[in-house]
């Protein structure tokens, strides 16, 4: 009955969905926050120090966690013993209320035995956490289990290095070697070489304190979180907002074609006549190449964006029928003449938008599907949106009712209703795709004032992805490659302009990721929006192959620069219910249903 769940960690989300049978697009991650402000100034070491009885010449390695048996206290105890034989001038300090008496005083008669009642402190519980981090060196976390620790967050803020077990949601907020150390559970002996380590090396574990510190201002802070949080209630109510939009846009003709189309694929896939398996197995030995763009629901034109539930389902179907296999791997294999695998298929993302870090690639790595994504490199490097999110944005946030655009070449527009309100941007952006440079950009900035929307209306902030984001999903095996500098069509553009937009992008993609790109996807990529002189362009620059979106499987004998793809959208593979149907998608990615009816 829930249309999401939130969970604190990936860890915490995949356990759910194991065990209570969770569908696993309603599940997503929501990171808990932490007060930056509250770790900003530190208290008075000396003092605190001397408040507890502790001699301030001495080093502190803290661990913060109520006294019960997950939270592997025992292990803190055996790492203390070992370490003070080495480094004696230590204290190691436990922060947290006693929950049971018994397991406390087994706990303290451990430490007797080990003769460290002088250097282990247990000091119960504190409120006063901002001063209790000023006095430790080095935070320790030898947990059994954890969904997601928010106090592993509070000592990165307070810029401590953090050794903690390599269990639940913990990998996810410490980058190991970086902003501290992951060591297995139950084993004090790594616990005990991590400890020393960063004590015998004072400026390593202040390095690792300050990236974590910067970590958690970008990832873990109250405004991170929150942020998160709106990202979430803003595509939930796109979701409604669409679902409304379809069921206007429904009418006797429509529903009519609609079915026909249903009846028709279902015929195609289920037919055991020889002449329609002879069509569905075309393409068993060519290359099928998908194109997404936003996933989530999203105010978009020619229905670029697909649902995350109708996304999964697609994914899981090609994960199932399909070779799936990296579109790197898939070029080589064309330009080399190496035979394809059966019925393979490569994912590829256009624009790179945030979304497609937010919610298509946990689903990518759920179920283990390489993918390429397309960068718009300029506009992902200034923090802006794309000029068409730009006319989208101002069409959807007008109070208009009506506008006349005349002055600018357009027409005059009704804003009455979703409906007309997306005919219009689809009108506008038509027109305005045509116009380069800063032709483009005066038009832009004009349908603001025409809209009446001022400029702090529009987000400033880009929907984009950032390069945080693109080297994160590198790490987990996702490529990129160009899709040019501002999104500009490639036949529209001078010799020289059309040089600037693919090596300053392929420039740019190596110095933030390390990746020299190879492979470019035309912005907007229909026929015309490419020719023989930008694919001469292209191999000029250094790269190996392109993509376009005009429909089609790819063989041996396709253009290398020319590569075709299947555009999904929201109306891709749906029934006249609007619900996710796996014989439609099947029948329209093979291009069966087009050929059959003599389209190209």
């Amino acid at each position: 009955f829930f249309d999401k769940i939130v969970a604190v960690s990936d860890a915490v989300k995949n356990e759910v969905a194991r065990r209570e049978g969770v569908p696993w697009h309603k599940m997503v991650t929501l990171y808990n926050g932490v007060e930056m402000a509250a770790y900003e100034n530190a208290a008075d070491r000396e003092r605190v120090m001397r408040e507890l009885g502790l001699d301030p010449r001495f080093q502190v390695v803290g661990m913060l966690a109520v006294v019960r048996p997950i939270k592997g206290h025992i292990y803190f105890i055996e790492t203390a013993a070992e370490v003070l034989r080495h480094f004696p001038d230590t204290y190691f300090l436990a922060v947290g209320w006693h929950e049971k008496e018994g397991y406390f005083q087994n706990l303290m008669e451990r430490v007797h035995e080990l003769g460290i009642e002088n250097r282990l402190v247990f000091v119960g519980g504190r409120k006063d956490i901002n001063a209790i981090l000023s006095i430790m060196d080095v935070c320790v976390f030898p947990s059994l289990n954890e969904g997601f620790s928010n106090a592993v967050l509070e000592c990165m803020a307070a810029g401590k290095p953090v050794i903690a077990t390599s269990i639940g949601g913990t990998p996810e907020a410490v980058v190991d070697g970086v902003t501290g150390i992951l060591v297995p559970p139950r084993d004090s002996a790594a616990m005990t070489r991590a400890v020393k380590g960063l004590l015998a090396d004072s400026g390593l574990a202040a390095r690792m304190g300050l990236e974590g510190k910067s970590r958690a201002r970008k990832v873990f802070s109250i405004n991170a979180m929150m942020s998160a949080i709106e990202s979430l209630y803003e595509q939930l109510l796109n979701e409604k907002i669409y679902s409304r939009l379809n069921l206007s846009r429904r009418n006797p003709l429509s529903l009519a074609a609609k079915i026909s189309k249903d009846a028709f694929g279902s015929i195609i896939h289920f037919s055991g006549y020889p002449f329609f398996k002879r069509k569905l197995q075309a393409s068993a030995r060519g290359l099928t190449l998908l194109a997404y763009h936003r996933v989530g629901r999203h105010f978009t034109v020619a229905g670029m964006s697909v649902g995350i539930p109708q996304f999964e389902q697609q994914i899981r179907f090609i994960r199932n029928h399909y070779t799936v296999i990296g579109l790197e791997k898939a070029i080589e294999c064309l330009i080399s003449g190496k035979e394809l695998p059966e019925k393979a298929l490569a994912v590829t993302f256009d624009d790179g938008y945030g979304d497609n870090f937010r919610n298509a690639f946990p689903m990518l790595r759920q179920y283990e599907v390489p993918a390429t994504v397309f960068l718009t490199v300029g506009a992902i490097e200034k923090g802006e949106m794309l000029w068409f999110d730009r006319i989208i944005e101002t069409c959807r946030a007008t109070s208009l009712r009506k506008v006349d655009l005349r002055h600018l070449g357009l027409g005059e527009y009704r804003l009455g209703c979703l409906a007309q309100r997306l005919a219009a941007c689809n009108d506008i952006i038509e027109a305005v795709k045509i116009m380069q440079g800063k032709e483009q950009e005066h038009t832009v900035t004009a349908l603001l004032a025409a809209f009446k929307v001022g400029k702090n209306v529009i987000s400033k902030n880009s929907s984009l992805l950032t390069w945080e984001e693109v080297m994160h999903m590198k790490k987990q095996g996702v490529m990129f490659g160009s899709h040019g500098m501002r999104h500009a069509i490639m036949t529209k553009l001078s010799r020289e302009e059309i040089d600037d937009e693919l090596a300053e992008s392929k420039m740019i993609i190596r110095r933030r990721t390390g990746i020299e790109t190879e492979v470019f996807a035309y912005p907007n990529g229909l026929t015309g929006d490419f020719c023989v002189g930008t694919a001469r362009a292209l191999a000029r620059n250094g790269y190996k192959a392109a993509c376009t979106l005009v429909k089609g499987y790819n063989t041996e004998d396709t253009n290398i620069f020319e590569l075709k793809r299947y555009c999904v959208s929201e109306g891709m593979g749906t029934n006249v219910f609007g619900q996710y149907s796996s014989t439609l998608f099947a029948v329209e990615m093979s291009g069966v249903y087009n050929r059959l009816l003599g389209r190209k």
